[in-house]
């Protein structure tokens, strides 16, 4: 037996019914009660729901006092109302009851300070039953008893209103004796009366439930719309035995009623997780989906468990991806209940078309579980193959801030921009797609980078710093090496992925500085001399040295003194540029045979310092001069197969950096192999060319054999065992990501 409510009235009112879910949230509640006939009060000893209307009578607040319209119901009842007693306004103490009223012996209790006339005529007939003058007698009396007591009640409260007469029933001429026990009317009749419980609020929940088994599909319709009785029952029930019962209601109550009056009942934590899968599992699709859009969902979901194995039947269908983008409770309950990466997974999983991630993005961030996820999700090579494949799934749809956040979690490096310049989604994309495909060792573990820079133009820099510096013009660049006839008239569709490429093997050569000018100077032998008048008398010993001699004005032999040879070097340093592509056009070299000699003139006739110049300058080796010729124009890479050659390869003077390099037969090899004659500007850009043919295949991030077919044994020997293999390099499990590109064949 039950006495009472289990939720006082402010539990009740705490959250919002399935319809209130429906018409406008918490803001709609009382509005949404009333329709529903959801008031807040409820069965206790002699208690009624209230009706309309106010009244005088009793004492002060909480005082003991007359009944309320004492003379008008004395009247009615034909009997003295002397002996009854009225204590009015006391809310909290019929709060605590679940009731309006009660009436227990003489004592009538009223939560209202004025309670209306139909509720104090409802208060005395339970008087009068106690007193045995009325039909349903007190005494503690169960069952039928109760029953008839509250209907005996009701019914003269009806009376009262319509004007008409009390009369006495055959009860009232058997003081004390036995209340009626009437086990007439329908199931449904019989549920309503015992719900109310006896005199003294019992109720017999193991009757209510059989009698609930009993009621045809109608009756259980007409139920489930009968919130009076249905708070009576939650009241009596607990938990597990509002489970039976709305169990036996059957498809007469929704899933989001099932889970509320569950919740009124009593404890919902208490309820088993396996119970609650199974009322969800049970419930028709549609019921589902109006559960996964209550605002109060996130009462249950602790319960629930995951959503994503509660609602298998709906994961099923293209129905999830457009609940996940329109149910705010659902996107915050599958957030709560799932880690960044399965969260990450589920919303840009294969379940879910290209169509919905736009809108289910805009949930997420409208719940904030999109920056939750973003900051909770592992970066860069702490993230596995299926949170990679969603990353590029996700950044395929959304646009920026959205698509820059996503960029950072997978490379770990941020994208920043010049000032006035910005990426493009499509520009973001393709750097992408070129990086998901380079060992993550190269780049998001890379320690050198920390950020992915957009400048202006059609150029692209690292120059020892620590951003990857990409021109937003290199991905409609027309721009071909090597005078390719295409260059000018097509887009290069290699153009943006080399050059991340590139920039990328410049990263790593600063990285790997010790190794990799190791094997460029001792190795494949491209190196550089001092800068200065030390590099270009390096440079010219290369070349075969200094002459002993060279002739005067007088076309007379004469020795190629060591001041000589400082002058030759300083006109060399003087002539070269510093960060152009080409040399200083203010200090030209001599040109060789621009002084005539002759041999009559005196012996004492002293040449100029510009006519000596000439002079010593045709006295150089040729290689020395076709070095010069080569360097100056081209620029000096564009010549890099005519160069002339020397005890250590081919020289040539680079005007970028300022000072002389060489390169040896295999270097030579690697820049033919590379088929971009830039690979021989410097030994940086040998790299970091080198590097980008290495990785030109997407397909090697898979099958690392296929990644430097086209170069040298030599070249891909190096990169294969210092570069590739420094870690070792394995490929992603289960294949990864599969390539967004396709560089085969450029």
């Amino acid at each position: 037996m039950a006495q009472g409510f289990a939720r006082s009235k402010s539990q009740e009112g705490s959250h919002q019914d399935p319809q209130q879910a429906q018409v406008g949230g918490l803001a709609a509640e009382e509005n949404s009660r009333a329709q529903l006939g959801l008031s807040l009060d409820g069965g206790g000893i002699g208690s009624r729901p209230g009706g309309g209307g106010g009244g005088g009578g009793g004492g002060a607040p909480g005082e003991p006092g007359p009944v309320p319209y004492k003379a008008e119901l004395e009247e009615f009842f034909g009997q003295s109302l002397d002996e009854v007693v009225a204590i009015c306004g006391v809310p909290a103490e019929m709060a605590e009851k679940g009731a309006n009223a009660t009436a227990e012996k003489n004592v009538l209790r009223f939560a209202e300070i004025a309670p209306p006339k139909d509720l104090v005529v409802h208060e005395l007939t339970h008087f009068w039953q106690w007193n045995g003058k009325l039909g349903g007698e007190g005494g503690g009396q169960e069952g039928g008893a109760r029953l008839s007591a509250e209907a005996e009640a009701e019914a003269n409260a009806k009376a009262f209103e319509s004007g008409e007469a009390q009369s006495l029933p055959v009860s009232a001429q058997a003081s004390g004796g036995t209340m009626r026990d009437t086990a007439t009317g329908t199931p449904l009749e019989r549920l309503r009366e015992a719900s109310t419980g006896n005199i003294i609020g019992d109720v017999d929940e193991g009757a209510c439930l059989l009698l609930v088994n009993q009621l045809t599909p109608s009756d259980r319709v007409a139920l489930a719309a009968d919130h009076a009785t249905m708070r009576n029952l939650c009241g009596a029930f607990d938990e597990t035995e509002m489970v039976q019962f709305v169990t036996a209601m059957g498809p007469a109550l929704t899933l989001s009623w099932k889970a509320y009056w569950i919740d009124i009942a009593g404890e919902t934590s208490s309820v088993p997780m396996a119970t609650w899968q199974v009322l969800f599992a049970t419930a028709p699709q549609a019921e589902q989906l109006a559960f996964l859009s209550y605002n109060e969902l996130p009462r249950f979901q602790a319960y629930l468990g995951n959503p994503i194995v509660l609602c298998a039947s709906i994961r099923a269908t293209a129905t999830w991806g457009t609940w996940l983008g329109s149910s705010q409770p659902l996107m915050r309950w599958l957030a709560a209940s799932s880690s960044a990466t399965l969260l990450l997974c589920e919303v840009a999983g294969p379940i879910i078309a290209d169509g919905q991630i736009a809108s289910i993005v805009a949930n997420m961030q409208a719940t904030g579980t999109w920056a939750t996820m973003i900051a909770a999700l592992p970066k860069g090579a702490g993230l596995d193959a299926a949170s990679q494949t969603a990353l590029r799934r996700l950044a395929g749809q959304v646009t920026q801030p959205a698509l820059a956040e996503l960029f950072q979690v997978r490379f770990n490096h941020p994208l920043t921009a010049d000032p006035g310049v910005t990426w493009s989604d499509a520009d973001i994309r393709a750097v992408w797609d070129q990086l998901a495909v380079l060992p993550a060792q190269d780049v998001s573990q890379n320690t050198v980078i920390t950020a992915f820079r957009a400048i202006s133009g059609d150029q692209a820099f690292w120059s020892g710093g620590n951003t990857v510096k990409l021109g937003t013009g290199l991905s409609s660049s027309t721009f071909f090496q090597n005078g390719d006839a295409r260059n000018g008239t097509m887009v290069n569709p290699d153009r943006l992925g080399h050059t991340v490429r590139h920039e990328i093997g410049h990263s790593v050569h600063d990285q790997l500085a010790g190794r990799v000018n190791s094997w460029l100077q001792n190795g494949v032998g491209f190196w550089y001399l001092p800068s200065g008048n030390a590099g270009a008398t390096a440079l010219i010993a290369g070349l075969g040295g200094f002459p002993g001699t060279y002739k005067d004005l007088r076309d007379q032999e004469v020795a190629f003194t060591a001041e000589d040879q400082a002058r030759i070097a300083q006109l060399i340093t003087s002539h070269s540029g510093s960060n152009t592509w080409g040399p200083n056009t203010g200090a030209p070299l001599p040109v060789a045979g621009s002084v005539v000699r002759d041999p009559t003139l005196p012996a004492a006739t002293a040449a100029t310092q510009a006519q000596k110049d000439v002079l010593l300058w045709d006295a150089m080796n040729p290689k020395v001069h076709s070095c010069f010729t080569l360097s100056d124009a081209g620029p000096w890479y564009v010549n890099y197969a005519s160069l002339p050659s020397g005890s250590q390869g081919r020289y040539f003077w680079n005007h970028w950096y300022s000072k002389p390099y060489y390169f040896g037969g295999t270097a030579k090899a690697a820049i033919d192999a590379t088929g971009d004659n830039y690979t021989a500007m410097s030994e940086k850009e040998f790299f970091a060319n080198c590097y980008a043919e290495f990785f030109k295949d997407p397909a090697g991030y898979n099958d690392p054999s296929l990644w430097g077919r086209g170069l040298s044994a030599d070249v891909s020997g190096f990169m294969r065992s210092h570069v590739l293999d420094r870690q070792p390099y394995k490929p992603p499990a289960g294949g990864g990501a599969g390539p967004n590109i396709d560089n085969t064949g450029i």
